[in-house]
């Protein structure tokens, strides 16, 4: 009895409509706490689109590339959403594997997947990343690298320049049927006369390896 009168007299002296008093200052903590995370964002993402800017147009330009690495690997933790960054950075140590000395290659060509593979988990449809990707592929097993290339064509059907990379990757892995229907829609390629002379030489390199068996 004691310890119900005692709930009461307390529940009387709490003043009549603290529900309503204490409802606005929690949705403005709230609102407050979601306009913080909202700005730290928008802090994270507008430095790291200019890092992306600075090394691509700017003074980063002209870092040798493990610094451009590391400093897109800063930005990429800070605003893991810009595929550009990743077609930049997989393209650029790409092509700087292909003349570097032999001890610095393999790093070059991890950074060059790691990147694609990033660009390639936002955007499975920027051509730069495919190709990129078919070129792996394409060390490792001609065919497998055809039929990645070959998904992206029919995907992006009327570009003549990937159909005349079709037809070459085609004639690598020995289908010189899908060599010659890539090249009739590869003609108006600005490669096209070039990749035609490779996939005839590489037709006929293969007749002649029948022949002597």
């Amino acid at each position: 009895m004691f310890r119900v009168q005692r709930l009461e007299m307390n529940s009387q002296r709490m003043p009549r409509g603290w529900e309503k008093r204490l409802w606005p200052a929690a949705t403005g903590l709230v609102t407050a706490a979601a306009c913080l995370l909202i700005l730290a964002h928008a802090a994270r993402a507008a430095w790291a689109q200019w890092n992306y800017s600075s090394l691509r147009y700017g003074r980063g330009a002209a870092a040798p590339l493990p610094d451009k690495l590391r400093r897109g690997e800063a930005s990429f933790q800070a605003y893991p959403w810009n595929y550009y960054l990743c077609i930049y950075l997989a393209e650029a140590a790409w092509h700087a594997s292909g003349s570097a000395a032999e001890s610095e290659r393999p790093f070059l060509l991890d950074a060059a997947r790691k990147w694609c593979e990033r660009g390639l988990a936002l955007n499975p449809y920027r051509s730069q990343l495919r190709w990129l990707k078919t070129e792996f592929l394409r060390r490792e097993s001609p065919a497998r690298a055809l039929q990645y290339w070959r998904a992206y064509v029919e995907w992006d059907f009327w570009t003549p320049h990937h159909h005349a990379a079709l037809a070459e990757l085609a004639a690598e892995a020995g289908d010189f049927r899908q060599a010659e229907e890539s090249l009739y829609w590869a003609q108006r390629a600005a490669d096209y006369e070039g990749v035609r002379e490779r996939v005839l030489r590489m037709e006929i390199e293969r007749v002649a390896e029948e022949d002597l068996e």
